[in-house]
């Protein structure tokens, strides 16, 4: 499909960014912590990732800029 339409479209087409963005989320979770996980029990971890999480979002949050619309 890429041979018949543009690279682009293509990602388009198959909503390539929003793999992409997963990609880079995991990316950016994985080397501001350890990418490992320490607990032992399941319930343990899954608290412990949920947290991990929650911090992510919560420094993404904290960078991103205030956007508002322009006037032209």
């Amino acid at each position: 499909r890429i041979r018949k339409v543009d690279r682009s479209a293509w990602k388009e087409e198959v909503n390539y960014h929003r793999r992409s963005l997963s990609e880079t989320g995991m990316y950016r979770l994985k080397t501001v912590f350890t990418g490992e996980v320490c607990a032992r029990k399941i319930a343990a971890q899954t608290t412990e990732l949920m947290i991990e999480c929650k911090a992510l979002n919560r420094m993404t949050q904290l960078g991103m800029p205030d956007s508002y619309r322009v006037a032209a």
